[in-house]
């Protein structure tokens, strides 16, 4: 599945780029303006900037929550 690979470190994500994050529950969050993608020791972490608000935010994603991500 997409986005199930380790990384050792920062992966620099051009701006514009779309982030899918698959739940274990069966929801998908779309992100798009990603930057930063980094892995963590419990999950993932990324900035991406609101479409509707143009604010930019900082998220975290927990492992034993999400299913995958496509990084796009």
């Amino acid at each position: 599945m997409a986005g199930t690979r380790s990384l050792a470190k920062e992966e620099l994500v051009e701006p514009g780029k779309e982030l899918i994050v698959f739940s274990n529950n069966g929801q998908t969050y779309v992100f798009q303006n990603v930057t930063g993608f980094k892995p963590t020791t419990t999950g993932f972490s990324f900035s991406y900037t609101g479409v509707a608000t143009g604010i930019t935010r900082k998220a975290t994603f927990n492992n034993t929550s999400t299913s995958g991500y496509a990084l796009v």
